[in-house]
């Protein structure tokens, strides 16, 4: 995460100013290990359906109605150097206490206010919650009011890959079968009676095992030149990269990964080349990143600075560059500072 001023003035006291602040924002955000923080919402909500980053401000306890009181993130709700520590929380520790499910004309309709945390009512202002894939208002209270996760949506693909791997590996181990001809009547033949008539079983399996277990390496098949006859029926394997292949890229169209980035596999044939998914996938992140992670990021931001200063900085998201080759340092991550007073 990079932070830069748009603020220029001919007065180069006020470039001074805004290099201090930005050089402080830095260190309060690697001292808050902001990108750790966001880093593990974002494993839990695509783990879990939902994740969770709480703020831990001013000198509340952690009793049972210590957490209840709203954060109002100004300076006239909370006092300058108050922030202690972002924190994640599991949601497996969380479920909602107060929610409105009375009508939904109201802004509040299925949206918890408070959050019970292992005992203690937390209020939704002093936690904020990412949920990737939100399913339906009827359906949240049965998601713990989060939405699908991402291991759900993948399961069934995954199951299906395992499968067809252990199917390929098996035809793969066995592709040729020994087919033994013989005169199984005239060869085997008992004069006691038997479940299979008149074969003597034993001298079926006994006379396949002897041929299997010559049919390795360079062992010689013995057979009768009169009443048998041996041969091998192969198996065709064209194709069985193919599925396999589909089957990888059918895991990863679930997050929408490029091969090449989530397993490693280079794209083949005549000029063949994955820039165009890279792209695709770097717009797939900076859309990501404006709808689920800029919310909690501005929230967190924003609690900085009154913990820095008791004063509101405006931000602003630069745009992302559509020309050029597109690498990890094109990202949107740069932050534009300009100081305003907080109401």
């Amino acid at each position: 995460m990079r932070f830069r001023s748009k603020k220029q003035t001919a007065s180069p006291g006020d470039d001074k100013a805004a290099a201090k602040r930005i050089s402080e924002i830095e260190t309060a955000f690697k001292s808050f290990h902001i990108r750790e923080v966001i880093r593990e919402q974002i494993r839990h909500g695509l783990g879990y359906g939902i994740g969770h980053v709480w703020a831990d401000v001013g000198d509340l306890g952690y009793g049972a109605l210590d957490q209840e009181k709203p954060l109002r993130v100004n300076k006239n709700g909370m006092a300058q150097g108050a922030l202690r520590r972002f924190a994640n929380v599991e949601p497996i520790w969380t479920t909602p206490a107060n929610y409105n499910a009375d009508t939904p004309l109201r802004d509040d309709f299925y949206k918890p206010s408070v959050w019970w945390v292992q005992g203690s009512r937390v209020h939704s202002s002093r936690m904020k919650s990412l949920v990737p894939f939100p399913v339906s208002q009827m359906l949240a209270p049965a998601f713990n009011f989060g939405g699908l996760s991402l291991t759900q949506q993948l399961k069934t693909y995954v199951h299906n890959f395992l499968r067809l791997r252990n199917s390929v590996s098996s035809i793969a181990a066995n592709f040729s079968k020994l087919v033994l001809l013989t005169d199984m009547f005239g060869n085997m033949a008992t004069p006691e009676r038997s479940d299979f008539g008149d074969i003597n079983p034993s001298s079926v399996t006994g006379r396949a095992n002897f041929l299997q277990g010559v049919s390795d390496g360079q062992d010689t098949f013995v057979a009768d030149k009169t009443s048998e006859d041996v041969k091998i029926l192969a198996t065709p394997l064209g194709g069985l990269n193919e599925l396999l292949a589909q089957a990888m890229e059918a895991m990863a169209s679930i997050p929408g990964i490029p091969l090449v980035k989530l397993f490693g596999i280079q794209p083949t044939g005549l000029n063949a080349s994955s820039d165009g998914e890279i792209r695709v996938f770097y717009d797939e992140i900076a859309a990501w990143q404006a709808d689920q992670i800029e919310p909690t990021l501005r929230w967190m931001f924003n609690l900085v600075q009154i913990h820095l200063w008791a004063i509101s900085i405006r931000t602003s998201i630069t745009s992302l560059s559509t020309s050029g080759r597109w690498t990890r340092s094109r990202l949107p991550r740069s932050r534009s500072l300009s100081p305003t007073p907080t109401p």
